[in-house]
């Protein structure tokens, strides 16, 4: 089972894109230098050859998506955290996954603010599965509702109890079922 651990914002994404762009047109700059186009100078193939690097260093840390898995193996729950850019994926040692006792989706006050002291208050979903006084975070979500279907897929697939807490005035356990046909491997 695999599920995005976090969505980035549309800032990050704009960020990569631009990074990509400033990338692309470097590359670009670099290739019609070497081919000797009358209308690239030695100036423009100096500005490409520094800013190609930085281009492709916000291209590679805002676009990726962070992927974490959870599989199953004969040592029983693996997981592992996958970061996937386009063709492209990179993934990071397995290790066990404890015993679960359960999955909790809730949700987190967060603040923001700007550079003129104005501070913007709103709420986070986690979604955390808890195994004795530990936990360990899966995802991050921007609605209850998106927090509570990723939330469910995983109690379903790990066979655990789901705990609620969205709203945090109405705690409630949630009760699933186990068939094998509610289990969608992603």
């Amino acid at each position: 089972m695999s599920f995005q651990q976090y969505r980035p914002s549309t800032s990050h994404y704009a960020i990569g894109i631009l990074g990509l762009l400033v990338a692309a047109i470097s590359i670009i700059i670099i290739i019609a230098f070497n081919y000797r186009v009358y209308y690239v100078n030695g100036f423009d193939y100096l500005m490409a050859l520094k800013v190609v690097g930085p281009g492709l260093i916000l291209a590679f840390v805002f676009l990726p998506k962070r992927m974490l898995v959870i599989s199953k193996s004969s040592n029983g729950l693996m997981i592992h955290t996958e970061y996937l850019l386009a063709f492209f994926k990179i993934a990071f040692q397995k290790k066990p996954l404890p015993k679960i006792d359960y999955v909790c989706a809730f949700s987190q006050l967060q603040s923001d603010s700007d550079n003129e002291g104005n501070v913007n208050y709103s709420y986070i979903y986690d979604v955390n599965a808890w195994y004795g006084n530990k936990h360990i975070k899966l995802c991050s979500q921007y609605t209850p509702e998106e927090a509570m279907r990723v939330a469910t897929k995983i109690a379903i697939y790990l066979e655990c109890d789901l705990l609620n807490s969205t709203d945090q005035n109405n705690r409630e356990w949630i009760e699933i079922s186990y068939e094998p046909e509610d289990v969608q491997v992603l």
